[in-house]
């Protein structure tokens, strides 16, 4: 009935979240962009990189809208707008959304070479730590 039951992720996390800020806490001033590492954490790269040196516009730079009043130069990892997810401390994570990492139970584990991590879209190490994490629950 409230619009919410057949998209994805509906069910879960993104859908009880839209939930409580429409029906539970609805108004003006309660959206806030929340650390996509610490909430939601997916273990993925949310940096800008490119591949072999080469220079584009955006390289280094957080893939996520630009905080500090729009001010896009200062939407950088070493100005506190974004984290590398792929390697934010597992203590530090409040939630997790298992779909880069794969679901614990599917057993997608595998190694990775060290010279192509900084391009993965995740980190084989963080999704370890993670499933340990499941299993304890």
């Amino acid at each position: 009935g409230l619009g919410y039951g057949c998209k994805m992720g509906a069910m879960h996390y993104q859908g009880v979240v839209a939930y409580f800020y429409d029906h539970i806490a609805p108004g003006a001033g309660h959206g806030v962009e929340l650390d996509v590492c610490m909430w939601n954490q997916v273990a993925n790269n949310v940096i800008h990189q490119s591949r072999n040196g080469k220079k584009e516009e955006w390289n280094g730079f957080c893939q996520q809208s630009p905080i500090y009043g729009g001010n896009v130069s200062l939407n950088r990892p070493e100005y506190g707008a974004c984290h590398d997810c792929r390697i934010f401390p597992v203590e530090k994570t409040m939630t997790v959304h298992y779909t880069a990492c794969s679901k614990p139970w599917q057993c997608r584990y595998s190694e990775q070479d060290p010279a192509e991590a900084i391009y993965a879209p995740t980190n084989v190490t963080t999704c370890g730590l993670l499933f340990k994490e499941f299993y304890k629950v």
